[in-house]
């Protein structure tokens, strides 16, 4: 079993890969040599290798496996897209079937292709069977998996890298891809309603500091995304954001030793930018230079010549502005939804009054993409009716589009700000936490 196990996290990652970069990418070869070589071990003991998928989670020999499902929502999604719900993998399988099934999983089809099967010899997988029980069109409606227990899911996870990095030993690189692959993922599903994860009652089971750096992590995605960054930088972007704030997580991991061993701690007097940036040059070959860099500089401010313990500093990289306006941005949001005074539109205002600290262009830039309201804001209007923003407008962030939720006979009414905001504007947002939480059931 957990031969198997290992197979379908490297067919996963082979999925992921293949997202990335083109198959004959030197690193998309590597990871699919790597999943093929694992499948010729399960292979070794068996004539065939079967893999069922059942509602949403992958079952081999009846057995559910509950421990690693989470890891392997990619399969199951492009597998059920084009409506396959069983897959046999045969023990003359070559690695070149594996390529084009890889290829063959992440290809939208455009038509009815009939029986799956047969449509995969003529594309000359002849070792690889699949059957289907729904249509895809079934399988559309059902919207296989919910963008925020993504959320939940990664997050769930996360603190487990975060242990690796402190643990101050090289870590592999194949645990760096894990995780890389494990975010592509999360940005793909998320599909632009990474605003309304950003908040879920479920991240207060968390150290506080891992749901802020994954909200960063998002934020500074979508905003590279918007100013045309390639799909790899804003991964690296992405990546770099995780781990912006694992200076703050070490030192209060410090303080907590220190005080059950009534001693003084090691570093803990350091800023934490510093300590983190001093962390991830520990796992530079793996990581790359970028994390650090994010880290130490992340929260200078874009007119601080200074820098932290840097007599002549250099000009900011691009990655550490976008990490630092979300960063500021989501403190900002923490702090609303924890019950202070943090409306989206304050926060706003204090953005517009800060803007000295951040790069103009950005900050203009990300305004325009989140809007004062952002998508999911729960709003009252000024005719008292309560509804939820589904759209930003860039010509004008003040007036999204919004659904009305409440009153029941306008429910579903969606109005352009931008075209009634003469007559019908936003009085003020609903706190998620307090007077927002009753409509959630309506959203």
């Amino acid at each position: 079993m957990d031969k198997i196990k290992e197979f379908l996290r490297a067919f996963c990652a082979s999925l992921a890969t293949a997202k990335m970069y083109p198959m004959t990418h030197p690193q998309a070869r590597e990871v699919v040599n790597g999943a093929y070589q694992l499948l010729q071990e399960v292979l070794k003991e068996r004539n065939e290798l079967i893999i069922g998928i059942v509602e949403d989670e992958i079952v081999f020999d009846k057995e559910v496996m509950f421990d690693v499902n989470a890891m392997l929502q990619l399969i199951i999604v492009h597998a059920k897209k084009i409506g396959i719900e069983k897959i046999h993998f045969l023990k003359r399988i070559q690695k070149e079937e594996l390529t084009k099934f890889i290829t063959f999983l992440l290809t939208p089809q455009e038509k009815e292709l009939g029986n799956l099967s047969d449509h995969l010899v003529m594309l000359g997988i002849t070792n690889v069977k699949v059957s289907s029980l729904t249509t895809p069109d079934e399988v559309e409606k059902k919207d296989v998996v919910r963008g925020g227990q993504y959320y939940q899911d990664f997050l769930k996870e996360l603190p487990s890298y975060y242990d690796k990095m402190l643990a101050r030993e090289p870590i592999p690189s194949s645990v760096y891809l894990e995780l890389k692959f494990a975010l592509f993922n999360l940005m793909d599903n998320l599909r632009g309603k990474h605003y309304e994860f950003l908040y879920l009652d479920s991240i207060r089971k968390y150290d506080q500091v891992l749901p802020h750096s994954l909200n960063v992590c998002l934020l500074a995605v979508h905003l590279a995304a918007s100013l045309g960054f390639p799909q790899e930088d804003r991964l690296d972007i992405g990546m770099s954001a995780l781990f912006h704030d694992i200076g703050r997580v070490y030192r209060t991991r410090l303080a907590a030793d220190a005080r059950g061993q009534k001693k003084e701690a090691p570093e803990a007097d350091s800023g934490h930018a510093q300590l983190g940036a001093k962390l991830l040059l520990i796992h530079e070959e793996t990581l790359g230079a970028l994390p650090a860099i994010v880290a130490h500089a992340h929260h200078r401010k874009y007119h601080d010549t200074r820098g932290e313990g840097i007599p002549h500093p250099p000009k900011a990289h691009i990655a550490s502005l976008i990490i630092a306006v979300c960063d500021c941005y989501d403190t900002l949001c923490r702090r609303w939804t924890g019950g202070q005074d943090y409306s989206p539109k304050r926060i706003y205002e204090m953005l517009q009054k800060n803007k000295d600290s951040f790069h103009p262009a950005l900050l203009k830039k990300f305004i325009k993409v989140m809007g004062v309201w952002p998508v999911g804001t729960i709003v009252a209007l000024n005719d008292g009716r309560i509804a939820v923003v589904r759209e930003e407008s860039e010509a004008d962030v003040l007036c999204p589009k919004v659904e009305v939720i409440v009153p029941e006979e306008d429910r579903g009414q969606f109005i352009d700000l931008r075209e009634s905001k003469s007559t019908v504007t936003i009085a003020r947002a609903l706190n998620p936490f307090t007077q927002g939480q009753a409509y959630f059931d309506l959203l």
